[in-house]
């Protein structure tokens, strides 16, 4: 991959996330979501988005990061039909596809980080949007079996 791109910079807990602009569809400021009984820990609700339902997953949990539900949040909306919910929204990097880190050994508990990302002082997880959509759609399977 060469050339650059930009990603959008969120936070969950204390640490920054980055995921390429071009994989989020929409991202909400303090959305209002309905919880559902009988859930897995990462599914927190759903959100109502121009009459479709969207399944809202907690990006701290997916990520295995400690996140702070008791702010309001913001939530990405992502093509594949869900939504995931962040503590804040940061800023947009341009970055070059080349200038992609490794990620430490060991640090990547769940497999959903594609390296990171340096900005000055600030230092970004960039998620795989491809193997996070996986897991979301694998909890929300979850949830339809359990």
């Amino acid at each position: 991959m060469t050339g650059h791109e930009r990603v959008f910079i969120g936070r969950v807990g204390d640490e920054l996330v980055a995921f390429a602009l071009n994989s989020v569809r929409e991202v909400l400021d303090t959305p209002i979501i309905q919880p559902l009984p009988l859930t897995p820990e990462a599914l927190l609700g759903h959100l109502t988005l121009r009459e479709a339902h969207l399944s809202v997953l907690d990006a701290g949990v997916l990520l295995g990061i400690q996140s702070n539900l008791s702010a309001d949040g913001i939530a990405l909306v992502f093509a594949e039909g869900f939504a995931l919910r962040l503590d804040d929204a940061v800023d947009v990097w341009e970055r070059d596809a080349a200038a992609l880190l490794p990620v430490p050994a060991g640090t990547d508990r769940v497999g959903l980080l594609r390296g990171l990302l340096r900005q000055g002082h600030n230092v970004a997880a960039f998620v795989d949007a491809a193997a996070l959509s996986a897991r979301a759609l694998a909890t929300l399977r979850e949830h339809l079996h359990a």
